[in-house]
């Protein structure tokens, strides 16, 4: 089972037993007056497991705690026409990326210029991983992107510093205002779980809505025993009334 059905079935899991506990504590105390409960809770139990079902998926996806957690989306940081500075990068771990980080450039060069590029990725610990590119005019031909360099980066967050120097003529110009993304790829099935991930937190959210609304419609503070009624007065017999008649002329 991968981490999306594993997370979508301890989410859910999770959601029914709170969901289960506050139905059977609103049963209980409508049918013993004895046992304090809120009003609404009893008599809207389903909408008030409704609002802890969302709570309860929105405090485990904010804790971390199911294994879709770990699986990230797109890792990629782009310079945005800005050179000699510094970007923070996250190299994951797999199994949802590839072991290795992508240098991309995108720009435009003549045919006699060229870029020399250093790619500084240091650590935490102050280790230096440096990478140097040329990047010819057909690297980056009519602004094409093209992948400049492959760096092998074990996991870990660096501090990505990429100095560039331009050529012309192989005479140093200063700099050109090439624009670099630096990447790490997802792997097919880092791919394939988010899309099942997706489908199912959609569900939750439909199954929720779902549950919200029909909780909210279903007021069990409107459904009513039916009073008994009045049990009929014993008629009198005749010989009661005749009784009556003549004790009654007797006092006369």
């Amino acid at each position: 089972m991968g981490a999306a059905s594993t997370s979508f079935l301890m989410g859910m899991s999770a959601a029914a037993i709170v969901c289960a506990v506050i139905i059977a504590l609103s049963y209980i105390g409508r049918k013993k007056e004895s046992v304090p409960s809120v009003q609404l809770t009893r008599r809207k139990p389903l909408f008030v497991a409704a609002i802890a079902y969302f709570l309860v998926w929105g405090g485990m996806l904010a804790s971390g705690v199911l294994p879709i957690s770990y699986y990230h989306g797109p890792n990629a940081v782009q310079t945005q026409d800005a050179i000699d500075q510094s970007y923070q990068f996250t190299v994951y771990s797999g199994p949802g990326y590839t072991n290795s980080v992508s240098v991309k450039a995108m720009g435009l060069l003549q045919m006699n210029e060229t870029d020399l590029v250093e790619i500084l990725f240091y650590n935490e610990s102050g280790e230096v991983i440096l990478q140097e590119v040329l990047v010819n005019y057909t690297d980056v031909y009519m602004g094409s992107m093209s992948r400049i360099s492959r760096l092998q980066v074990p996991s870990g967050t660096y501090t990505v510093n990429i100095t560039e120097t331009h050529y012309r003529g192989g005479v140093p110009t200063g700099t050109d205002p090439l624009v670099f993304e630096i990447s790490q790829a997802l792997t097919p099935d880092h791919l394939e779980e988010r899309f099942k991930w997706s489908t199912q937190l959609f569900l939750v959210v439909l199954g929720g809505g779902v549950f919200l609304l029909g909780g909210y419609a279903i007021d069990l503070g409107s459904i009513r025993k039916p009073e008994a009624s009045p049990k009929p007065e014993k008629e009198k017999d005749l010989d009661d009334t005749y009784e009556e008649y003549l004790k009654a002329s007797r006092k006369k």
